[in-house]
This record gives structure tokens, C-alpha cells and sequence, in this order.
């Protein structure tokens, strides 16, 4: 009876450490979201929703993604196969690939959907979110996807609590005013109708994150009229490139305060529709334009015959940057020496070109970006964010390492050289 006991209790421990290690954890799935019902962790994922696979870089899953569309252009998948457009996909392919599960959003077809469906391939139609709530939800669902409903919904409303801590952070350090701030971004421009961010879109919490009133908060589906905007009349402008000559040369809106006084921004659609990481570097990319004494020493632009529009491209978005950290309080912080969990880029070797006025170039090579520090070195003193593609100006190369750069609206601090590459462009 004295041996049978261990032999017992050593039994009992094995049998825990199996349950406990995962090996056949009955509680990740089946998972359900909606009306879809995925039976089991899926080999093949397609996405066809490029705010989809924002979330899905943000919590780390885009190495599980067998093929995208071609709207899903974000850095860290781009070398991932592409099967047609959100709105118009290779059905024939994705049913070649032998695809479970396909995440698309509104703009894929009743008629492609059904396709999808009678192939026995499992379709995840998601909308943006609108609210916090909503959002958190849905990167709960997309990781779920990946890892479960016990693995999978941790890890994504992880993530999302990361992401809004790091823009919480970001909005406490903006000053209050007296003055109340009034912003938009707007699409386009038809006519009297302006296609703009309304309160009915998530996207009009970020501009409210950055302690400024969305003009178009009282307005639905994304139209306000010219006469209505011309009344509220935004200290700032945000709209997507082309936008700035609609205004200037249209009858109503050519007066507007932010067109006459400079204070209009460039930045691509995506930067307000996307949902992963872009949405922090939305919010950064706005309260450094509104807010420039955020960022330390800021140098007015110059009076030379270059456009007063500060730009945000796509190329200028983190859009993919992974949040990869789970011991950080928060990810607002881009670090220096991070890359992206879901690319196995090394950081290129830093070359430089030069202008005809000896004026040298480079352009940050990193899907987290690149910190602006008041200092060279890796110390508390961040005083900016240099976004992937960003075109930089070499002011000085302190040999060790770091450059003193300066941005293409006069900011100036110090980066990292590391992730800096040659820029031909002038």
C-alpha cells in the first residue's frame, strides 16, 4: 500500500500537467461569433478587410494569414499573396488555397459571400467599430479566430487595453485650454456636400482624443454640407491628399480660418478607417500637428516657396506596427531597437544620398516607427514619433550611431540610425 500511494500521486500530477498545459483544451473552441460557428483553430485564414488585418498585425497573428486582398497593403503583409480587391476577390483561388475561414468587412458581395459559404468555407463579415466598446469586442473576436476563445479573446483584449492606455497617455499630456479647439478631417469635396469624418464613426473619437471638437460630430454618413462647415469653421483641417485644392478653389469653403492660416494636414483615408495600431498613430500624428510644442524644440517653417501642408501618407503610417510587449504598461512609446513580431526584416545598413545642395536624406525603415529623442541616447526624453517611410533630413552624424535629424515641417531631435535607410527622392 506504501508504494501504490506515490505511484498514485505521480499520476494525479501528470494527468494535471497534461490538462493544464494546453494540449487538449476543450474550451478554446468551438468558437462563435455571431451566426459563425468555426469548429476548430483554423489552417488557412484569408483576410480581404484591410481594418481586419490592422487588428490581426496588431495582436500578433499576421504570419497566419494564407492570402489577403489587395487593400490589405500594409507593410508587414505585403509579401503575402494577394487575391483581388475587398469588394471584388478571386473566389476560384480562395477556395483553391483550401481556405476555413475568410475575414472580410461590408464590401464583399451577397452573392460572393454565398460562394464562399457553399464551398464550406466559414465568412467573418465584420464592420468598423464605433465605439470602445464595439472595438474591444472585435479584436476579442478576430484573436479568438486565431487562438481560441481562452488564448485567443485574452490576448486581443490585451492588446486593445494596451492600445487605449497609449492613447489615454497621449491625451493626458496635451495642456488644457480655455479656447475649445475645433477639428475635421475630410475625404472629399462634390460640390456643397463634404464627405467627412461624422459622429457616427470611431474616427471621430480620435479626433476628440486630442481634447478637440469634431465639427462633424452632430452629422451621420459621412456628409456635412459646405454651407455647415463654412459655419463651423475648424481651427484645423486633417483631409486625404487633393483635398487642399478642392478647398481653395471652392466658392464656399476658400475662406475657411485652418485653409488661410496653414493649419491643414494631409493624411490618407486609412489612417482614420483602419483600426489596429494606425488608430495610435492617427491620434499622435494630430496632437503633434495641433500641439507643437509637444515635441520640444519646434522650428516655424520656413518662408520658401515649399507648401505650408504637413503630410501623413500612407508610407508615413505605422499602420502595422505590432504591439509585441506584453510586460510594457503601455505601447505608446515606439522604441528604438523594436521590429515587428510578424516580420523577420533585419534593419538595413544606413547609407546615405545626397541632394544637389550636399543636403543628405534617409527614411525610417520600421514597421513600429522610430523614436524622436531631445537627446542621443535611450533615455526617458521622447519627444516625437518618425513614422515607416518617413522622409528625414540629416542636420548632423554624431559617428556613434545616432543622427540629429529634422523632419520635413522643422522639427528636430535626435533617432537612432539603425533603422535609416537611403532616400534617392528629392
Amino acid at each position: 500500500m506504501k508504494k501504490a500511494l506515490p505511484l498514485i500521486l505521480i499520476s494525479c500530477i501528470l494527468f494535471s500537467l497534461c490538462s493544464c498545459s494546453g494540449f487538449n483544451n476543450h474550451d478554446d473552441y468551438p468558437v462563435t461569433i455571431g451566426n459563425v460557428v468555426i469548429g476548430e483553430k483554423p489552417d488557412t485564414v484569408v483576410c480581404l478587410s484591410e481594418s481586419a488585418a490592422d487588428i490581426i498585425i496588431a495582436c500578433g497573428y499576421s504570419t497566419m494569414i494564407s492570402a489577403r486582398s489587395e487593400d490589405c497593403d500594409q507593410n508587414t503583409i505585403s509579401l503575402i499573396p494577394s487575391i483581388g480587391t475587398s469588394s471584388a476577390p478571386d473566389i476560384e483561388a480562395i477556395v483553391g488555397l483550401g481556405c476555413d475561414v475568410v475575414i472580410a468587412d461590408d464590401k464583399l458581395t451577397a452573392d460572393d459571400k454565398t460562394k464562399l459559404e457553399q464551398s464550406g468555407i466559414k465568412v467573418l463579415s465584420l464592420t468598423n467599430a464605433t465605439t470602445r466598446d464595439e472595438l474591444t469586442r472585435m479584436y476579442s473576436n478576430i484573436s479568438a479566430v486565431f487562438e481560441g476563445n481562452t488564448t485567443g479573446r485574452a490576448n486581443g483584449e490585451k492588446k486593445i487595453e494596451n492600445l487605449f492606455s497609449s492613447i489615454d497617455e497621449l491625451n493626458r499630456q496635451i495642456p488644457d485650454s480655455q479656447i475649445v479647439n475645433t477639428a475635421c478631417y475630410i475625404y472629399d469635396v462634390e460640390g456643397d456636400d463634404v464627405k467627412l469624418v461624422t459622429g457616427d464613426s470611431f474616427a471621430s473619437n480620435l479626433i476628440e482624443y486630442t481634447k478637440t471638437t469634431n465639427v462633424g460630430a452632430g452629422a451621420i454618413n459621412s456628409i456635412l454640407d459646405a454651407t455647415t462647415l463654412k459655419m463651423q469653421n475648424p481651427k484645423f483641417i486633417f483631409c486625404a491628399p487633393g483635398v487642399k485644392q478642392k478647398l481653395e478653389s471652392h466658392e464656399t469653403l476658400s475662406k475657411l480660418y485652418a485653409l488661410n492660416e496653414g493649419n491643414i494636414f494631409e493624411m490618407e483615408p486609412s489612417s482614420m478607417q483602419r483600426q489596429g495600431n494606425t488608430i495610435l498613430s492617427a491620434v499622435e500624428f494630430m496632437v503633434v500637428s495641433m500641439y507643437p510644442e509637444l515635441t520640444g524644440d519646434y522650428s516655424e517653417s520656413s518662408d520658401s516657396d515649399t507648401s505650408d501642408t504637413d503630410s501623413m501618407t500612407d508610407s508615413d503610417i505605422a499602420s502595422d506596427a505590432d504591439t509585441t510587449s506584453d510586460n510594457s504598461e503601455s505601447d505608446t512609446e515606439n522604441t528604438d531597437s523594436e521590429e515587428s513580431s510578424d516580420t523577420d526584416e533585419e534593419p538595413t545598413d544606413v547609407s546615405s544620398t545626397s541632394s544637389q545642395d550636399g543636403t543628405r536624406y534617409y527614411r525610417v525603415k520600421s514597421d513600429d516607427g522610430l523614436s524622436l529623442r531631445s537627446t542621443p541616447e535611450k533615455t526617458d526624453n521622447i519627444i516625437g514619433s518618425l513614422m515607416d517611410q518617413q522622409r528625414i533630413e540629416l542636420v548632423e552624424d554624431l559617428g556613434n550611431g545616432w543622427f540629429r535629424v529634422k523632419t520635413e515641417d522643422g522639427n528636430e531631435g535626435y533617432c537612432s540610425s539603425e533603422f535609416l535607410v537611403e532616400d534617392n527622392g528629392q
